[in-house]
Formats: structure tokens, C-alpha cells, sequence
């Protein structure tokens, strides 16, 4: 079984030593910015991602993405695999809060990749990626720790074309529900619901107005594998026909059921 990487205390502190190379960050989505920088460093100078959070101005919704940001910190820091993006520190003064920084993926999401590359990938290098992204996941799955959120916008590709896993903000180990994935039901767009199992897909709880998902699971990250397969071998996403899905809510003999549909 693999184990955790020991940290000290606290994650390497890089405030002071990262410059941005824009005035805008180049990927924002959700609660993030994404911002290519330069880590200057006593070694040498690299290219590194810092992921920034957005201020929110509930202060509710504030307190609990600062809980999963802390969250994605500890996790993160702990993991050292080839196939997982590696964790570099924090830094202060690039967002809202403190900001995480990791060396920056070359060639951005295998989304991506796959869309400007798919007419030129060989099924050899299709394969491969496969390969990286399973062997990423294997290594979590054997900490043990659930990735909870697998899909092709958290997987990234380096400057050699490998596979990378990231975004551990939604990972847990086996049968902990953490109070910070309350933070799942006030974010309906949580999760990537063309990756996630079925029986994770969201509830609409009636008594409340709010949306809930079902704790991921080890198998649910299977799926989500199976569901990168179907993406990397076909160049289309999971229900591609759609361009937006959503899940609908149907009462069936009393009981709730979820399937996938087009808005």
C-alpha cells in the first residue's frame, strides 16, 4: 500500500517569489482563477499554475469554500506520484486568499488536448494517456483516498504529453462524509455530472430548495475512469450529443430517481 508523503507543519510558503505574467488570469471558472507565473527560486526560475480564489461576497458561501480551499491544501501537499500534479505551496497576495501553487501543465486540460489534437493522436498515445490517468488514480485509490471529482477538466497534460491528476478539493478516504462537502448543496454545478456515476447524480432535496450529491465512492471513481476512456478513445466527450446535460428528477412508486437530459 502507498503512503502520504511527510510534510512539515505547514506547506512551503512562496509569497514573495512568484510574479504573474498577465493582468488577468487565464482560466477562471467557479470559485477559481487560474494564473500563469513564474516561480523565482534560490535553484532557478520555473512555470508554475497558482490557483486563486475568488471573494464571495455571502459570507457563509466565503467561510466554506476557505474550509475546502484548506481542505484541498492538506490533501495535496501529501501526494507524490508521477501521474498527479505536483504541489509546490502557498502564496499570499495573488487572490482573495492564500493561493496554491503547482508546476504548470504545458498542454492545459486533457479537455482541451483532446480537442485540438484528437485528429493526430495515434491510439498508442490514447492508450497511454489511459494509462497515466489509471495508474494516478491507483495510487490514490491505494493511500486510501477517493479522487470524488474525476473528469477531463482535472486531469491536465504536461509538456511530454503525460497524464496528470489534480483538483483534491472533493477527494475523501473510504466512508467519510466531511462537513465541508456541505459546501456541495449550495453549488449545483459541483462535480462534472457527464463523468460522475449514476447513482451519484444530484437530488433535488424539496424540503430544503437546495442540491445535494451522494458521496463518491471508489467505484463511482471507476466510472469516472471508464468515462475518460469513452472521452480519450472517441475524441467526444460523455453524452455528446447535448451540448448542456442536467439531471431530472422523476418520482417513480414513491421513489426519486435521476436520469441525464439536454436543457
Amino acid at each position: 500500500m502507498s503512503t502520504y508523503v511527510n510534510f512539515p507543519d505547514f506547506p512551503p510558503d512562496l509569497t514573495g517569489q512568484i510574479v504573474k505574467h498577465a493582468s488577468i488570469p487565464g482560466v477562471g471558472a467557479g470559485f477559481w482563477d487560474i494564473w500563469r507565473c513564474t516561480h523565482n527560486a534560490a535553484s532557478g526560475s520555473v512555470q508554475v499554475a497558482v490557483k486563486a480564489l475568488r471573494f464571495q461576497a455571502d459570507p457563509g458561501l466565503r467561510e466554506r469554500s476557505m474550509m475546502f480551499l484548506r481542505r484541498e491544501v492538506e490533501i495535496w501537499r501529501r501526494l507524490d506520484h508521477p501521474n498527479i500534479v505536483q504541489f509546490l505551496g502557498i502564496a499570499e497576495g495573488l487572490g482573495y486568499s492564500m493561493s496554491l501553487v503547482s508546476l504548470w501543465m504545458a498542454n492545459g486540460t486533457l479537455d482541451c488536448f483532446l480537442r485540438e489534437h484528437d485528429f493526430e493522436l495515434e491510439l498508442t498515445h490514447r492508450l497511454q494517456l489511459l494509462l497515466d490517468i489509471s495508474s494516478g488514480l491507483e495510487y490514490l485509490h491505494s493511500l486510501p483516498l477517493i479522487h470524488g471529482d474525476l473528469s477531463s477538466v482535472n486531469v491536465l497534460v504536461d509538456e511530454n504529453h503525460s497524464a496528470r491528476l489534480a483538483d483534491f478539493g472533493l477527494s475523501t478516504v473510504p466512508g467519510e462524509i466531511p462537513e465541508t462537502l456541505g459546501f456541495l448543496e449550495s453549488s449545483p454545478a459541483a462535480g462534472a455530472l457527464r463523468w460522475t456515476s449514476p447513482e451519484r447524480y444530484p437530488i433535488n432535496l424539496i424540503a430544503t430548495g437546495k442540491i445535494a450529491l451522494a458521496p463518491a465512492t471508489e467505484m463511482s471513481d471507476i466510472y469516472s475512469l471508464g468515462s475518460l476512456a469513452l472521452q480519450v478513445l472517441s475524441g467526444q466527450r460523455p453524452w455528446s450529443p447535448y451540448s448542456k446535460v442536467k439531471h431530472h428528477i422523476v418520482r417513480s412508486s414513491g421513489t426519486l430517481m435521476t436520469t441525464i437530459g439536454h436543457l
